[in-house]
């Protein structure tokens, strides 16, 4: 039996994917289980979408494993999608390791405005 994994969840926003989690730190630990339960569900179709919003606001720290994780959704969206990858609320610490590792051109960071306007886009 596969373990559940509950510190994150998804739900559809029109064209929209919205990962959720429910942890502070995006790390070794648990990155590696949310990125091969998350991997399945998108492989296995379980959501129609086009481009992914990443609730961050909770995520205090983020080591290789959650940037990988990070990384994979990009990869994934942009490739075989053609679509974005938003990240919602980063703190400014996890918007400095982007640049620190210049993975900050792979992602769009929105605040509640841009996550309006998204919202408003699927209407």
């Amino acid at each position: 039996m596969e373990e559940e994994i509950t510190e994150y969840s998804c739900r559809q926003l029109g064209e929209y994917l919205v990962v959720e989690f429910s942890i502070n730190n995006l790390d070794f630990f648990i990155g590696a289980k949310i990125r091969t339960s998350l991997s399945k569900r998108i492989e296995e179709n379980e959501f129609d979408f086009k481009h992914i919003i990443v609730d961050m606001r909770y995520i205090e720290t983020i080591d290789s494993t959650g940037l990988a994780l990070l990384s994979f959704l990009s990869v994934k969206t942009r490739r075989e999608k053609e679509g974005k990858v938003y990240l919602f609320k980063a703190s400014d610490k996890i918007v400095t390791i982007m640049k620190l590792t210049s993975m900050i051109t792979f992602f769009n960071f929105i605040d509640e405005v841009g996550l309006e306007k998204l919202k408003n886009s699927t209407d």
